[in-house]
């Protein structure tokens, strides 16, 4: 009896297994991807306030040899970190270049020659143009010059920061520079930007072709164009002390194409 009805259970699920399989068959087949595609760069600027600065000064120094150029670049240096730890600048915030040496040379004389004496009471010849003859160079010295690059977020003391920076190093003027210390919340909104704008740029060339945006293919970042390039840097040029900093990013989007 037991037997019986574990054969009929078999029967029932073959016969389910079956349905369902005829019912797969049945299903249509999905429609192969017709292989055309739509792609669009978007490129995305975000203006973020600055808060960081960036002075970079550079220090000379001169000697009759390296050594001598390079013992009073040294001194030059200390006094400026101590005036600087003096300031509250961390020596993590004070970046310093390796120097680089160049030969000092005296300036080049030349020689005044008017041509041979005359010899043995031979006739005095007529005067000529006289020759110029240059010596050849001597090094007389070393220059040694270090850049020296200092960060700070204290944006309201800058001017005094500068200042000190200048008297300590001889009146040399820094150049300064404004930046934003962490800039990934201001690179992900240029992202979105970039994104957005691929998809209206892809939108139109949609609708010129007759089909629509389908799915998201694929997305990569893209290098910014020239032109895009010079942009910022005319606008940076414009206002380059500017307490504000340009994040930008560019992305190419690939959408699938559908009728």
């Amino acid at each position: 009896m037991l037997r019986s009805k574990n054969l009929a259970a078999a029967s029932l699920l073959a016969v389910a297994c079956f349905a369902g399989q005829c019912a797969l068959a049945q299903q249509p087949a999905p429609t192969p991807f017709s292989g055309r595609t739509i792609s669009a760069t978007g490129r995305g600027t975000v203006t973020v306030e600055a808060d960081s600065a960036r002075i970079v000064v550079v220090l000379n120094s001169e000697g009759s040899f390296a050594q001598d150029a390079m013992a009073a670049q040294k001194l030059k240096l200390k006094r400026l970190v101590e005036a600087l730890r003096g300031a509250g600048i961390s020596e993590g915030d004070i970046t310093m270049a390796s120097p680089q040496f160049t030969p000092r040379f005296a300036s080049q004389n030349l020689i005044l020659s008017s041509g041979a004496p005359p010899q043995n009471g031979a006739p005095a010849q007529p005067m000529t143009q006289p020759v110029r003859t240059p010596l050849q160079p001597k090094r007389d010295g070393f220059q040694v010059a270090s850049t020296v690059t200092i960060k700070t977020r204290d944006l309201d003391n800058v001017g005094a920061l500068v200042d000190l920076i200048s008297d300590n190093t001889d009146n040399h003027v820094p150049t300064i520079a404004f930046f934003v210390s962490d800039p990934k919340t201001a690179l992900d909104e240029a992202r979105r930007k970039a994104f957005d704008e691929a998809e209206r740029l892809a939108g139109l060339a949609a609708e010129r072709a007759h089909v629509r945006l389908g799915g998201v293919r694929s997305v990569r970042d893209a290098p910014v164009s020239a032109q895009f390039s010079e942009m910022l840097a005319a606008a940076a040029a414009a206002n380059p002390n500017a307490m504000t900093q340009n994040v930008s990013t560019a992305l190419e989007v690939q959408w699938d194409a559908e009728p």
